[in-house]
């Protein structure tokens, strides 16, 4: 087994497996709806009209479109959909694009780290094997996420490159800079990780008394800074966006949040949403569930960082950036403890300051409290890098301890046979005409999907006629599929089953309806000659022209 896990022909194969699957997961299950459909709809608006905006009728007038500049978001994905939009002449096409090229930036962007560490092709193939099924963390994320995510993996190999050497790489420090302000267009959340790296280069300059450490740090900083300022005047954010920054200030702060502290470190390798979205309603095995999970998951955490930081004390470990040359393990422990810091404090100060949502986004145990420090996915640089932590030190326990090195083949053992198992799961749910068609935690997006081909359908057949969509379950504030498609999204469904709408000019309108109609829904239909284009299980979809 050794000698065939550590072959070139191996590796090859497993690469080509993992980015197929990996690949297939991400079409099979793209994230179309919410946040994102509100970028992609911006991006829809830039091709027709030059302008990055979100669009809407109202109930008053169907026939007159409403439009504001996108403000709520960052409009980055909505340039690499307009990008992907010229190959594909398609949005859907084109945000798989997007997510299908996370993906490969992840693969191999954590390649390259395991290899500048010099990892035995052994481990890599392993980490390839367990990437070709593991559902964590991915079902975790967004395609922001994973997108923004992907990103810092090769940010921090070009920073271990930088500061395995005092010289300047033009390069290199470019590509830093030009990657950051990449990730900060994308998601807000990564506004405050552009500090990340020039932290890193500050407190590596300070512990090694490398002043030029200190000068690419600067650079960075500034460098990528005023990229962000720019980009953030040319298409600038609602002021509701930092809205945080004046609660912080009147020191109403959410204490209590702060308990629902999530076990990320753990996710990171072990998906264990299947578990939590399956555990019966007891108080008793609710908190015992969560405190186990948390102590084992810090507990895992710690044992990880003690094989680059030698029994975690950091006095010894100052003591190695004295050293001309500086240890790799202790360069990337001390990459990992500045990502953390930055994440986990600005996470925190979110959750401080931060009214809870009234939804929890998780299992039916957890209070309708929603917070930052439970979501996952914002934690997501630092899972990605224990990720890799957990496969350089899997290598060396090998040359150092035996009984270190049985442990790491123990949880490697648990970790692969879980993804497996559940990777089998969720595929028979998928696939099988027995299945639910999506999986237990897949997003189906296949009503979604239909939906978006017969409007776009009917715009093809009637070029100038503007079409309206409603429906009765998704409001457009949450985000509709249908906002990027030929349609015009509007929020007044109960208005227009009421008859209380007009339209100036000749209207196709477009209405999702339950399959059990109310009998203002019923008399609607009575009163108005329609057609039913699909039917769903729970509703049904329906035209008529005003």
């Amino acid at each position: 087994m050794r000698s065939f896990l550590s072959s070139q022909k191996t590796y090859l194969i497993l690469l080509l497996i993992t980015i197929v699957l990996r690949l297939l997961s991400e079409i099979n299950n793209p994230i179309l709806t919410s946040d994102y459909s509100i970028q992609i709809e911006a991006a829809k608006n830039f091709i027709k009209t030059g302008s990055f905006s979100h669009t809407w009728v109202n109930a008053t007038d169907l026939s007159t479109v409403k439009s504001n500049p996108l403000t709520t978001w960052p409009v980055g994905i909505s340039f690499f959909a307009v990008f992907f939009n010229f190959f594909t002449n398609n949005l859907i096409y084109s945000q798989i694009c997007f997510q299908c090229l996370a993906i490969l930036l992840f693969i191999f962007g954590s390649i390259k780290l395991l290899k500048f560490f010099k990892v035995d092709l052994i481990y890599i193939n392993l980490f390839l094997l367990l990437y070709a099924f593991n559902s964590a963390p991915f079902y975790y994320l967004g395609p922001t996420d994973l997108f923004t995510a992907s990103l810092f993996l090769w940010l921090v190999y070009l920073a271990l490159k930088q500061s395995s050497s005092s010289d300047y790489n033009v390069w290199q420090i470019s590509f830093i800079i030009i990657l950051t302000f990449i990730a900060a267009t994308l998601r807000f959340a990564c506004i405050p990780n552009v500090v990340i790296i020039p932290m890193y280069f500050f407190v590596l300059a300070l512990l090694n008394r490398n002043k030029n450490f200190f000068i690419k740090g600067i650079i960075i900083l500034v460098g990528s800074g005023v990229l962000i300022m720019l980009f953030y005047i040319i298409f600038p954010i609602d002021g509701g966006r930092v809205s945080f920054i004046d609660t912080l200030k009147s020191g109403k702060l959410h204490y209590s949040h702060l308990k629902w502290f999530d076990a990320f470190p753990i996710k990171s390798l072990f998906f264990t949403r299947v578990i939590e979205f399956r555990l019966p309603y007891n108080a008793l095995i609710i908190f015992s569930y969560r405190v186990g999970l948390l102590l084992f998951s810090f507990l895992f955490l710690a044992f990880l960082l003690s094989r680059f930081i030698k029994k975690l004390n950091i006095f010894l470990f100052i003591k190695e950036f004295k050293q001309k040359n500086i240890n790799q393990n202790a360069l990337v422990a001390l990459m990992f403890i500045c990502t953390f810091v930055v994440i986990v404090g600005f996470i925190s100060l979110q959750t401080l300051t931060s009214s809870p949502e009234n939804n929890s986004f998780g299992p039916a145990w957890m209070p309708k409290i929603w917070t930052f420090v439970y979501c996952t996915r914002y934690f997501i640089y630092i899972m990605f890098l224990i990720i890799i932590l957990f496969f350089i030190a899997y290598y060396q326990s090998k040359k150092e301890n035996k009984l270190v090195f049985k442990l790491f083949n123990s949880l490697y053992v648990l970790f692969f046979c879980w993804a497996f198992l559940y990777w089998l799961f969720i595929n028979y749910q998928f696939y099988s005409p027995t299945g639910n068609g999506a999986g237990s935690e897949w997003i189906n997006e296949k009503t979604n999907i239909t939906i978006f081909n017969k409007i776009n359908a009917i715009q093809k057949n009637k070029p100038n006629t503007p079409i309206v969509f409603t429906s009765y379950k998704n409001k457009m504030v949450e985000g509709l599929i249908t906002s990027y498609s030929g349609a015009t999204p509007t929020d007044d469904y109960e208005a227009i089953i009421n008859n209380n709408f007009k339209n100036t000019l000749p209207v196709t309108l477009i209405i999702e309806m339950p399959i059990n109609k109310t009998s203002a829904e019923q008399t609607f239909l009575d009163e108005h000659k329609h057609v039913v284009l699909n039917s769903f299980k729970n509703e049904q979809l329906i035209t008529l022209n005003l």
